[in-house]
């Protein structure tokens, strides 16, 4: 910890070995069942002065992948700005077994995504944490070595998000059907989606 002619504190520190399961209870989360481990360095700044609005918080977290139901890696570059209230990604990717998404924006106003899946089961841990009707059984199901990717951005709070992009599946069943490819612009909100696309079968 650094005092800056006492008005202004730097802090220094680190994450090292730190559960997912732990941070996700300490924020009151429900359980999930991803194994991972958070480290890295951690910085914090700010103004002594009352009623300032000046705490900055940076960290460069890598995500170790561990033993469990649903094995986690990644890399987080966050930055927290209290002045503004926001938290912004750099290039950060986050791995499931069989899935990839990697972002970077401002969480809550816009965020560009890619996300590359090989098989949508990865998403039900996930799922689980915003709902308790979780599908046995997703009605899209890859197979053959079949992928689903969204390249897009996501704007507005997580609670009103807006998804906009294109979505490409490749190999998949629906309602029995057997589908080779589907290319299909994007426009999604927790209200409704539409999604325009042409298909081969």
């Amino acid at each position: 910890v650094d005092l800056l002619n006492f008005k202004t504190y730097k802090v220094n520190g680190a994450l090292t070995g730190v559960s997912i399961p732990s941070v996700m209870r300490t924020a009151g989360m429900k359980r999930a069942d991803f194994a991972g481990t958070l480290s890295g360095p951690v910085e914090i700044t700010g103004s002594l002065a009352a009623g300032s609005k000046d705490l900055k918080a940076g960290a460069k977290i890598k995500i170790a992948a561990r033993q469990g139901a649903v094995p986690v890696k990644g890399f987080l570059e966050v930055a927290y700005t209290q002045r503004r209230n926001t938290i912004q990604l750099g290039n950060s990717w986050v791995e499931l077994p069989h899935t990839r998404l990697d972002l970077r924006g401002t969480v809550g106003e816009q965020l560009t995504v890619r996300l590359d899946s090989r098989d949508l089961e990865d998403f039900k841990p996930a799922l689980a944490l915003a709902s308790d009707n979780v599908p046995e059984r997703f009605p899209i199901l890859l197979v053959r070595g079949g992928s689903a990717v969204f390249d897009g951005t996501i704007t507005g709070p997580l609670d009103k998000a807006r998804a906009a992009g294109q979505l490409t599946l490749t190999s998949f069943e629906v309602a029995e059907q057997s589908v080779d490819r589907l290319v299909a612009t994007v426009d999604a909100t927790p209200s409704g989606a539409c999604a325009p696309a042409a298909a081969s079968c």
